[in-house]
């Protein structure tokens, strides 16, 4: 199975003292098909048992006759199109190799320390590679020509036994997988337990030499080293503590404070909001006196005009009703005009006498005001305080 979780697909194989064939090499075309033509015992058969042997290692007891006579060994080659070559010998003496190529990079061989070994089965990188699940000795992805054909040249036993399996055989894949990774796992962990094990034999091997007596003199130094340990830090706590009160600043004695100005203080405070939240009484201009007389005489007038009216007059001009009506609403706007000039003399009047209340309250306790001639508010003055 390639890289990217797809099968490889099979270019060719070729075959080498394999049976009656001494070399020859079998390509697929553009359709993907290899046709096979020629006489009885002309070979056709045995490309495909090379195959077989090579991708299935099938008859693994009889493979050493397959070597064509005088030769030592067969091989055969398959080509797959991601550049994987997968070798196949077999030698006279039973021994046997596989090895798998990337170009020209040799990946795998079952040679070990350069010896050829038996073959038993096909190894496992290359059932990998090729992605043959095996159940009970019975390859469920892939059959060959010279096996029973399942479900007709089978016996029912075997049906069940295959029909079965291959329905298991996703399963079979899986628990593969799962199989492979539980034993990566343990090889990883078997590998760190090497390591450490080696890390101990090192310590051991450090220790040599090192005796009871002096194992106790170094846990009473380093006892002693705790204690100090603690100490120091103690140390630098206290020397924290007492840089901290040397850096505090020194705070004057503040002398007792007299109730009684105090006292004196908060009632001037409060006179002084009160004084600033009274309302500032704009300035009311001075009264035309003229006015007033002519005022005057219009309410006359009008009290005059307010006598009942004869009876025996007759038709009025209507020129003279409407100046009438025009000075008696004069009239009254007059008479509004002076009840609004009464409450704003008695306002004043009483802001006057609030004013000195709080004048001589203020001068009692030493505080002095001063009126702006700009605004008109009252500021509080002090010696540096220019006359306004």
């Amino acid at each position: 199975m390639g890289t990217n979780g797809t099968y490889s697909r099979l270019l060719g194989w070729e075959v080498y003292n394999f049976m009656a064939i001494e070399h020859a090499k079998a390509e697929f075309d553009e359709c993907n098909i290899i046709n096979f033509k020629g006489y009885n015992d002309s070979g056709k058969s045995a490309m495909l048992r090379a195959l077989d042997v090579l991708l299935f290692n099938i008859k693994p007891s009889a493979q050493t006759g397959f070597i064509q006579d005088g030769k030592d060994y067969f091989r055969v080659v398959a080509y797959f199109d991601d550049d994987v070559i997968i070798l196949r010998d077999k030698y006279i003496n039973g021994q046997g190799l596989y090895e798998m190529y990337k170009g020209a990079e040799l990946i795998f061989s079952t040679k070990r320390n350069g010896l050829l070994v038996k073959i038993q089965s096909v190894p496992q990188p290359i059932q990998d590679y090729l992605g043959v699940i095996q159940y009970d000795n019975i390859i469920l992805n892939s059959r060959s020509c010279f096996e029973k054909q399942l479900l007709v040249q089978t016996t029912g036993s075997e049906n069940e036994k295959f029909c079965n399996a291959t329905l298991r055989s996703e399963e079979l894949a899986v628990a593969g997988q799962a199989i492979n990774t539980d034993k990566n796992a343990l090889l990883a962990e078997n590998n760190n337990l090497e390591l450490r094990l080696v890390a101990f034999k090192d310590t051991i091997r450090d220790a040599e030499g090192i005796y009871a007596e002096t194992v106790e003199k170094l846990k009473s130094w380093d006892e002693k080293i705790d204690v100090i340990s603690e100490r120091s830090i103690v140390t630098e706590q206290i020397k924290s503590a007492m840089k901290n009160l040397a850096e505090l600043p020194i705070i004057p004695d503040v002398p007792s404070i007299n109730s009684a100005k105090l006292d004196a203080i908060s009632k001037l405070a409060n006179l002084t909001d009160e004084l600033l939240d009274l309302p500032i009484i704009p300035e009311v201009p001075m009264k035309d006196s003229s006015r007033l007389d002519l005022a005057s005489k219009f309410i006359d007038i009008a009290k005059r005009l307010e006598e009942p009216v004869i009876p025996e007059m007759t038709c009025i001009d209507s020129s003279k009703l409407n100046t009438l009506i025009s000075m008696k609403s004069m009239s009254d706007n007059l008479t509004e005009v002076q009840d609004e000039c009464s409450q704003i003399d008695g306002m004043l009047a009483n802001a006057e006498q609030q004013k000195g209340e709080l004048a001589r309250t203020l001068q009692e306790n030493g505080v002095k005001f001063v009126k702006c001639q700009n605004c008109g508010e009252l500021v509080e003055a002090d010696e540096h305080t220019a006359v306004m």
